[in-house]
Parts: C-alpha cells; structure tokens; sequence
C-alpha cells in the first residue's frame, strides 16, 4: 500500500496534483501539518517533493505560517462558528493571488461555500487550496466535487491489520453483523482493516461509522448502514 507521502511525490511529478485539495478524516492535527508540509514542498525554492527541503527560506516560512503567498481562511474570531460570504469575498481580492489553507471547511456556511465554489473554478495564476474537513457531509456536495480528496486514516508506518471479507449476499452480510454484534471484536480495529484499497465512497462510509462509534450509536444500526448498503 503506497504511503501518503509517495502519492503527493508521484502526483507532483506526473502533473497529477489538483489545484484544490480535500483532505478528510478525523486526525485534524496530522491533516494540517501535511497541508502545511505540501505547501512547503510547492513553495520550495530547491523543488524538493512533495514536502520540500525545509532548509530555504520558503520552506522555513511556510512551517512558520508567515509565507507572504500562503493564507489560512477561518472564523473571524474565536467566538465565530462559521466562515462567512465576506471572508470570500476578500480572499478573491486579496493581492499577489496567494493559494490558500482552510483548517476547517465544514465552518464554511452556504454563502461563503457557493462563492468559494466559482474561486476554485476559476483560480488565479499558480494558486492552490486545501480544504480540511472530517467528512464530504460537512461541507456543499459541490464543493467535494470540485475537489481531489485524499483520505487520512491512522499512522502510515503502522501495518493493517487483515481485514474481515465482507461477504456478497445480502443474507451472508445480516449474518456477519449478527456474529460482530455478539462478538468482543474490536470494531475500531476491524473498521481500521476495511479501510485498506477501500473505495473513497466506502471510504467515506467507514469515517461515518468511525464519528458513529464516538457518539455510542447503536452497533447494530452502524453495522447495517454501513454493510447493507455497500
């Protein structure tokens, strides 16, 4: 399973790195220090990909967060609880086209999605964006659309663990939810194996039973949304 930092150096090297990026999972920290380090790598005056040298200037400010050409778009204040229209609006106008990091795009509120909506299609100059959020329900479906989206899921360096096969009939999937539910499986873990060369739509499926999980959902109901419907 290729890592996430060799996707970003193959992308980049074959041109195939979208100017609008949706990075989504849980792991909000490590979502923002990659977006951080692969600006680091765009602005990198030595081109070191994906995640640059660290050693020149570039590098050094975009880690610092004081690159005069990178932004972080977020509430106006601590107090605010969402991004509004307006922020957009100067962000179109901000000066020297600086490409832009959005910590938490599920904040952004329908005015301000739809006017960051017709930026993305039409960026100025070299810009980029990164778009952080837990998941593609947190945020305009055209926005997710608009997008490439790259997926978070636990530590690279950790080996997954072997999933369960998830049976075809519907009949054999009640029937593996029946014996998950009586079980003492460790379900984090077994979401964490049906994560490997997952689809993104299951992918996205998974992250939801992950949030369900946290809020004590009934396991059973997690199970059937998530296997009956794949």
């Amino acid at each position: 399973m290729i890592d996430l930092k060799t996707q970003f150096k193959n992308a980049i090297q074959d041109n195939r790195l979208g100017h609008a990026l949706l990075f989504l999972g849980e792991d909000s920290q490590k979502k923002q220090k990659t977006a951080l380090e692969l600006a680091a790598g765009l602005f990198c005056e030595q081109k070191v990909a994906p995640f640059g040298c660290q050693e020149c200037l570039s590098c050094k400010q975009v880690s610092e967060k004081r690159y005069p050409y990178l932004r972080f778009l977020e509430p106006e204040t601590e107090e605010a609880s969402e991004i509004k229209i307006g922020q957009i609006r100067d962000l179109k106008t901000t000066p020297g086209n600086p490409s832009w990091i959005i910590p938490h795009a599920e904040l952004l509120n329908p005015q301000a999605s739809n006017a960051l909506l017709k930026t993305l299609e039409e960026p100025r100059g070299n810009q980029f964006f990164i778009l952080i959020a837990p998941n593609t329900r947190s945020i305009l479906a055209t926005l997710v659309s608009r997008c490439q989206r790259i997926f978070f899921k636990g530590n690279p360096s950790i080996e997954l663990p072997t999933p369960v096969e998830i049976p075809e009939s519907h009949l054999e999937r009640l029937s593996l939810i029946e014996k998950l539910v009586k079980s003492k499986t460790d379900i984090k873990t077994l979401l964490l194996g049906w994560h490997k060369d997952a689809s993104w739509q299951f992918k996205e499926k998974l992250l939801q039973a992950e949030q369900d999980l946290k809020r004590h959902v009934n396991l059973q109901l997690i199970l059937e949304s998530l296997l009956l419907s794949k």
